[in-house]
């Protein structure tokens, strides 16, 4: 049942779960979690960042001064920590790890246990920003019990996978139009238009740039259809992709997808006038107007974890303390190991990985190229929208998306949150997502 109100769908919402898991800590409810405040998403990570926790104590001199060295320092110790982290995981069936013939650092869980085995159709793990393939860590030994080939990887010039080089069309930011907030941030004033023909060329470019290193991967392993789940901003790409090669995708996994929500910087609202004045709305994800009041300073989504290297050893202490917060419903030391140095190594997070990521996004988080816009082209066999029970994504449009999605019979789709976790939520709960991700997967 859907109750609305004027302006904006609200209210009350719901939306038949997954699976009706027999205990009741499975059950998706979005009507269990309280809302999360997106404009306090800064001060959460500030918070996170100054943790004073005794819990994994570090050598701020250490941390420092052992990072000094260069980008094969920071690969050779991502490779150590790789090893580690794989190397106490029980697997059903064999696992391979190879760097495929055009780059790419993949894993691959082979599994001939008939009896065991519920999924047949190949399946691939794509990770987020600022991540690679270890990200599913927690989540391969189950996985891989029940499909007969599982594959994660770290997309091009991420984690392990080779820096190729990122072919764009040149451009002036400028090209994505100039704007101006105004009455205390209510309001937008349209001070330039953007480039309609440049921007959707750059958006392509900066998408295809890991999309056609997916089909390329899916080439390389001579897969017809695979099942694809993606977290982040690897589930914005995913499903980028299912829509560019609708044929290679059988059903799609969103994992609390970055770039859901319509926004009033997107491509789909060029059609506002120059000077016009735009009042700003903060809570419905399907209007054109939307706006999060999150909004991070330019030099700071610019360089991003650039600035905690630059912050010499405190910068390094800021680092680490951010990872064990964030990561604190992790366990293992060795991935907390492994994450910093992702985050703080040289090169752990590539400019090509960085200057795609600002070009494809706002400092707002938002997309210029939504899912929303599109969900009336995906064509795959099934969809499923999974959240945290605390996630800062916003869960709502996820909601929104998949009712849209039904109703228009477009691909049938499903919700469902997964309680005690947030964002990182097959991390936070691998246990509950694991269940309800290998029943959503099953033949």
């Amino acid at each position: 049942m859907i109750t609305k109100t004027t302006g904006y769908v609200s209210a009350h919402l719901q939306i038949q779960p997954l699976i009706r898991f027999r205990h009741k800590r499975f059950m998706a409810s979005y009507e269990a979690a309280p809302p999360i405040k997106t404009s306090t998403l800064q001060a959460k990570i500030f918070k996170k960042a100054w943790n004073t926790s005794e819990e994994f104590k570090r050598s701020t001199l250490k941390m420092w001064s052992t990072h000094l060295r260069g980008v094969e320092f920071t690969k050779a110790q991502l490779e150590l920590y790789q090893k580690k982290l794989m190397s106490n995981i029980e697997i059903g069936g064999s696992m391979d790890n190879i760097i495929t013939a055009h780059g790419i650092n993949q894993w691959h869980f082979h599994n001939d246990n008939v009896l065991k085995i519920d999924i047949k159709t190949p399946v691939l793990l794509i990770h987020g920003y600022a991540s690679s393939s270890m990200s599913f860590f927690r989540n391969v030994s189950h996985l891989s019990q029940h499909c007969k080939d599982l594959f994660a990887i770290d997309l091009p010039s991420n984690g392990l996978s080779e820096r190729s080089s990122l072919k764009v069309t040149p451009f002036d930011v400028s090209i994505f139009g100039q704007s101006e907030d105004i009455n205390n941030c209510t309001q937008l004033k349209i001070t330039r238009l953007p480039d309609d023909e440049k921007v959707q060329r750059c958006i392509e470019e900066h998408e295809d740039y890991y999309l056609e290193a997916i089909e390329q991967w899916r080439l390389d392993n001579a897969i017809d259809k695979f099942h694809l789940v993606g977290h982040s901003f690897g589930g914005y790409l995913s499903y980028k992709y299912a829509l560019k090669y609708p044929h290679a995708v059988n059903k799609l996994c969103l994992i609390s997808p970055l770039g859901m929500e319509r926004n009033l910087l997107s491509m789909s609202s060029n059609h506002w006038k120059l000077g016009e004045i735009i009042d700003k709305d903060f809570h419905d994800p399907m209007s054109d107007r939307y706006c999060r009041k999150l909004n991070i300073p330019k030099y700071v989504f610019e360089n991003q974890l650039k600035i905690l290297r630059w912050g010499g050893p405190m910068g390094a202490r800021l680092c680490w303390n951010y990872i064990t917060s964030a990561y604190s419903r992790v366990p293992s030391l060795d991935f907390k190991e492994y994450m910093f140095e992702l985050f703080y190594g040289k090169g752990g997070i590539s400019p090509i990985a960085r200057t795609i990521f600002v070009n494809l996004f706002t400092r707002n988080l938002l997309a210029r190229a939504p899912i929303m816009d599109t969900l009336d082209q995906l064509k795959v066999e099934d969809m499923l929208l999974c959240y945290g029970q605390h996630d800062w994504m916003n869960r709502r449009a996820g909601q929104l998306a998949v009712q849209t999605l039904n109703k228009g019979n477009y691909t049938p789709a499903r919700y469902l949150q997964i309680p005690q976790a947030g964002h990182n939520l097959f991390l936070d709960n691998p246990d509950c997502f694991n269940v309800a991700l290998t029943s959503f997967l099953k033949d």
